[in-house]
Formats: structure tokens, C-alpha cells, sequence
């Protein structure tokens, strides 16, 4: 399995003025967790802001996703990639989803690049 080189996260929206919009590169989830949830500390109480992220792993492939930002977020991007991974597999419903809206979504996804992408990359 091919481990992770850098995470890198953009936060896209937030409070005027704040200086976090510079993009912050750390190479571990629990880093990208500490920095998560510091600045879920200005999220939106409703809501969320938009966090681009970029993890380059050693291989040099690289996973871009957005996270929504909550207040008092937990940060947990692992987690947060995991179910993406796991709903795009199609191995995890959504809760929010019926069986038939699932199956519609899955229909558009290419669920063994997803399945391919968990077996070969540390996460």
C-alpha cells in the first residue's frame, strides 16, 4: 500500500480577515485534524465553509476532495475520506439516501476505481 507524502488543506470560505486561507500542508491525519478543528472553531454555527483538500501520496497520485468545515467540527478527514470511499464503492449507503436514489447514484460512479483506490492507498 502506498502511504501518504503531504495532506494538503485550503480553507475556501470563512471569516473576513482571517489569516487560514493560505494553504497549510501537514503529513499526517492527525495533524490535518488539529488544523480542522481549529478553524472549525470560526465556523458557521449553521452551515459549514468549504475546505479543499489534496492528498499526495508516494506515488505521487493525487486525491482531491472538499470537506465541509462545521463549527466545533471533529476534524476527522480519515473518516471523512473512508465513507466517501466506502459510498462511491458501493459498499456504504448513505442514510439520507433511499436503496433506489442509491443505486441511481452508484449508476454514474465507477465503483471499482473507488475499491481499487482503498485497496492500493493508506488511509
Amino acid at each position: 500500500m502506498f502511504k501518504i507524502k503531504e495532506i494538503t488543506l485550503t480553507r475556501l470560505e470563512g471569516r473576513v480577515g482571517s489569516d487560514c486561507f493560505e494553504p497549510v500542508t501537514v503529513t499526517t491525519f492527525d495533524e490535518a485534524k488539529h488544523i480542522l478543528r481549529n478553524w472549525g472553531l470560526t465556523a458557521p454555527e449553521f452551515g459549514y465553509d468549504k475546505v479543499r483538500v489534496e492528498i499526495t501520496f508516494e506515488d505521487g497520485f493525487v486525491y482531491m476532495d472538499r470537506y465541509d468545515l462545521k463549527r466545533n467540527d471533529d476534524g476527522d478527514l480519515r473518516k471523512h475520506i473512508w465513507e466517501v470511499c466506502l459510498i462511491n464503492s458501493g459498499q456504504l449507503k448513505p442514510e439520507y439516501l433511499t436503496d433506489e436514489e442509491y443505486e441511481d447514484y452508484l449508476k454514474n460512479i465507477r465503483c471499482k476505481d473507488w475499491r481499487r483506490f482503498l485497496d492500493r492507498y493508506e488511509i
